[in-house]
């Protein structure tokens, strides 16, 4: 299993983002800071580098997970991320390590503000319609859960003062509820 490697690559992950971010946002205060690492060392972040390095073709994972989409699990591509960098590092060096993890995030480091919406859509659309419309302007509602319990998927909806803003579908309620944040988000983008 990769958790040793994970561990490693978890912690050296975090101060490479922790120095990008010290160095990138020079005026910003600690919470800010603290916000935009967890946004980019973890979650939706993560699954997307993996996906972008197709590490989900390489993993190797048992019968059983191969047959329940193991490979494309986000927490499994999540973690494998974590410990290839924690190999990296082995293998290298802490600024080799460095040069390749910057180039792996590459623009998602330069627009750091977008990629924290990304990871927390919920509270982003929340912050944005709670100046106009008070606390209990938006809802959740959760539409289907179909699947057998191993694999199950479940689709979401937010709504806005009464009216559909966005649906979303995802491995967990609290999945769909954000790509469901995530398109009411790209609503409000458009217009």
């Amino acid at each position: 299993n990769y958790q040793r490697l994970e561990f490693l690559g978890d912690a050296v992950l975090g101060l490479i983002l922790a120095e990008l971010l010290y160095d990138r946002l020079p005026g910003k205060r600690e919470g800010v800071l603290t916000r935009n690492r967890a946004a980019l060392a973890m979650g939706q972040s993560l699954v997307r580098l993996a996906e972008k390095l197709d590490i989900g073709q390489a993993i190797r994972i048992g019968e059983g997970e191969e047959r329940n989409g193991g490979r494309e699990r986000h927490s499994i591509l999540e973690d494998v991320f974590e410990a290839i960098v924690g190999a990296v590092f082995l293998d290298s060096d802490f600024d080799r390590t460095r040069e390749i993890v910057r180039s792996w995030y590459g623009p998602m480091i330069d627009d750091v503000e977008r990629t924290v919406a990304h990871h927390n859509p919920k509270g982003r659309l929340q912050e944005i319609l709670q100046r106009t419309l008070g606390n209990d302007a938006i809802a959740y509602e959760l539409v289907s859960a179909e699947g057998p319990d191993h694999a199950k998927n479940f689709e979401s909806r937010v709504i806005v003062e009464g009216t559909e803003r966005g649906r979303g579908s995802g491995s967990s309620k609290k999945e769909a509820e954000e790509a469901a944040a995530r398109a009411a988000l790209d609503q409000f983008d458009e217009n």
